[in-house]
């Protein structure tokens, strides 16, 4: 489990974003962003690389199955790194809900490996997609 440092103090709650990183496409990988979830305070210490926890899916080469496996992967970062170039604010968390709790319910959306089309982005849309239906229509 990851930890964020700092106290979040009411004025400072956490908020929780769909941040979009730069990357250069490839033909394995033909998007030109990353899709990421980050939860960091509304004033992060932009120095501390434990200010921001970013939740995102990865698909690195499984040297043990010869194929790239995708992977839930939660991890301290800072608020802004240079790739970074946009972010939309999803919720104000509440004080009684921590990193843990977004954690656990992350972890929980499904990954769809052997599917050249699907990608991160579409974790992140899934997630958003369940919660507003789970919301909506008391699923």
């Amino acid at each position: 489990m990851i930890h964020l440092i700092g106290n979040q103090m009411a004025r400072n709650k956490l908020r929780l974003y769909i941040a979009y990183y730069q990357r250069l496409p490839s033909p394995r990988q033909p998007e030109k962003y990353h899709t990421s979830f980050i939860l960091m305070p509304k004033m992060p210490k932009t120095d501390s690389p434990k200010s921001a926890i970013v939740y995102h899916v990865t698909n690195p080469l499984d040297v043990n199955l010869l194929k790239a496996v995708w992977k839930f992967e939660p991890k301290n970062s800072l608020p802004r790194t240079g790739k970074l170039t946009g972010l939309m604010l999803l919720a104000k968390i509440p004080p009684e809900i921590g990193p843990a709790n977004i954690e656990d319910i992350l972890n929980q959306v499904p990954l769809k490996q052997d599917d050249d089309s699907w990608w991160c982005h579409n974790w992140v849309c899934n997630r958003c997609l369940h919660s507003y239906l789970r919301h909506s229509y008391r699923l």
